[in-house]
Parts: structure tokens; sequence; C-alpha cells
């Protein structure tokens, strides 16, 4: 059963709005620009700034649809660049994902980092039940993706499943709990970030008022 699209509705909250691509009309398209798509990112190098950002364009996701329950959206966090970001997306189309945002460029020196301490949250989230959607994909931490010669960009991905799982949010409890458990986990990382910066990540992703302006694109 899917859910219907809302072309004309966005999110609430005045920040720079955001492309966001409907991949059954996007394999219409012969050739699809991918500038609406990449050109005006912000850049960000801190786990601070892209996780809650992260947070806020899924969010948002629900006003791209009629019918909408988070519990129903199972989400994938990547990273291309400007000269294979459209492969990819078409990649993804063929696994049943049915939409993306590009929502930030990233350094080349930062990118495994940010990513190792993504999947290090969104993991402990996960085993805490405290995912805002369905499901989270690709968090495994022993597998990091490959270096690119190029900018990074990363977007999120999504499908919509047929049943509801959602969980909830991470609590004041829960924050601190998975905060402990990274820095027992990483306790020898040079790069750990501190108690504070995990819980304060946490903080804002739960915030779930918090949304970015997401817009479908009209080919």
């Amino acid at each position: 059963m899917q859910i219907r699209l809302n072309k004309s509705s966005r999110s609430g909250y005045p920040v720079a709005p955001l492309w966001a691509l409907e991949f059954d009309e996007a394999l219409k398209a012969n050739s699809l620009d991918d500038r609406p798509f990449v050109n005006g990112l912000k850049k960000y190098d801190r786990i601070t700034d892209v996780y809650p950002l992260a947070a806020q364009i899924i969010h948002g996701i629900g006003y791209l649809y009629q019918d909408f329950d988070p519990g129903r959206i199972v989400i994938y966090v990547g990273r291309s660049t400007r000269d294979t970001f459209m492969g990819n997306l078409r990649y993804k189309s063929k696994s049943d994902f049915q939409g993306c945002v590009a929502f930030c460029r990233t350094s080349q020196e930062k990118i495994q980092q940010l990513e190792k301490w993504a999947i290090a949250l969104v993991k402990r989230q996960k085993e805490y039940r405290s995912l805002c959607v369905g499901d989270v994909l690709n968090i495994k931490e022993s597998s990091p993706g490959p270096m690119f010669d190029s900018e990074p960009i990363l977007y999120i991905a999504w499908k919509v499943k047929r049943s509801s799982s959602l969980t909830g949010s991470p609590d004041a409890e829960t924050q601190k709990l998975i905060a402990d458990e990274i820095h027992e986990d990483h306790s020898n990382s040079m790069d750990l970030p501190s108690k504070q910066t995990i819980i304060s990540s946490l903080r804002q992703a739960r915030v779930t008022s918090f949304k970015q302006h997401l817009y479908w694109y009209r080919l």
C-alpha cells in the first residue's frame, strides 16, 4: 500500500528549503540536472551540526505525503559527490527507495569521522528503541564507506514499508546512557566526542517539531 504524495505541502520552519527527488518521476526523465539538488548546500564538519540536521530532514519527510506514518519510513544515510550523485540515486531507485534529499557538503578529512560517530549514535538509538522512524539502514560500525577524490555530499534516501514500527525518541535518561556506552566502547579513540556533545546531538535530534523545508522537485 502506497502513501500518497503531497505535491503542494512543505514543512513549516523558516530554514533554507531543500529539494526532494521522487524516484518514480526521476526515472521518467532521460536526463536529470543535478544542480537543483546539490547547488547551495552548506558545509558542515561537526557531528553536532550534521546529526541534528539529518534528524530535521527526516522529521520533514512527513510533509511530502498526504497520509504519513513515520513508523513506516525506512532511512538510508549515504554519501556521494557531485559527479556520482545522480548515479547513486538511480541505483537506490532499483532497491525500492522512493525519495531522496541531499542535505550538506563536508570535507574529505572529516567524512569518515562523521560517519563513524553518526553510526554509533543511530545504532544505540535503535538498541534503545528510540528512533523517530521505522528503521535506519547501513549502521554497521565496522564498515566505513570509501574515500572520494572530490568533496563529499551527504544525502538521505527513504523507502516506505507496509507496516509501522515506530519506537519513539531518546529521553534524557536514554541520551545519558548512550553517551556513557559510546565512551566506554570507544575509550581509545582520539576523536571521541565529549559526552556533552553526544547528548546535545541527541537532544536536538529528539525535537520532532523542528523540521527542514522540503519541496518535491517538479520535472
